[in-house]
């Protein structure tokens, strides 16, 4: 690892020499610029370079970083639409779980009933990073992600309805939608809430 100081900036950089043709640059997770060059590129050509990318990337990571959506909020998580300081929080995911189970104790029966589904599918909660409901026919299960107790009740509600439509229309073909909208009309403004708002992180 190499390094340059610019207005009392200290940029580390690594070179990885290639048979290419141009200079390319990315930022590592530790913000240490990568830089792949052609074997022929001298270092005062690569150290311009360095310069360069790194005040780029950072602006680029700058940016992302202020879009990038949180579930903390001025030390505040929210559950199912209510409140909870961070600093309280031993387990998130218990937490996340317990909340998740106690609004379908109350509510999911009532949901499948008023779909006229008598054969009520057996839920699970996991922590995934691919999706926010699945519904599996061949065990007659509905997995919930546990990530979507961050979400408001609506928005819980319409992913249980949406994987309940599963159990009659397996794709999400025109069937399936107008299926969707008969028990919930307006599941396109929800639908559109819960891609808007759902967060996956690693940890917080």
């Amino acid at each position: 690892m190499e390094s340059i100081v610019v207005n009392g900036t200290t940029i580390y950089y690594n070179v990885i020499k290639k048979k290419i043709k141009n200079v390319y640059a990315r930022m590592d997770e530790y913000g240490n610029v990568i830089i792949t060059a052609p074997y022929l590129a001298n270092k005062k050509t690569i150290e311009k370079f360095v310069i360069e990318a790194y005040f780029k990337l950072q602006k680029k990571i700058e940016k992302k970083r202020k879009k990038q959506k949180s579930v903390v909020n001025d030390g505040m998580i929210k559950i199912l639409g209510v409140s909870y300081n961070k600093g309280d929080i031993e387990d998130i995911n218990y937490l996340l779980t317990y909340k998740l189970k106690e609004y379908v104790k109350n509510n999911y029966v009532n949901i499948c009933l008023r779909m006229g589904i008598n054969n009520i599918p057996t839920l699970r909660f996991k922590r995934v990073k691919g999706y926010l409901g699945q519904y599996n026919k061949k065990e007659h299960l509905i997995n919930l992600n546990i990530l979507i107790g961050h979400l408001d009740p609506d928005c819980v509600e319409y992913v249980i309805i949406h994987e309940l439509c599963h159990i009659k229309y397996m794709n999400h073909q025109k069937d399936f939608w107008e299926e969707v909208k008969k028990h919930l009309p307006n599941y396109l403004k929800v639908r559109s809430k819960c891609k808007k708002e759902f967060v996956y992180y690693e940890n917080y």
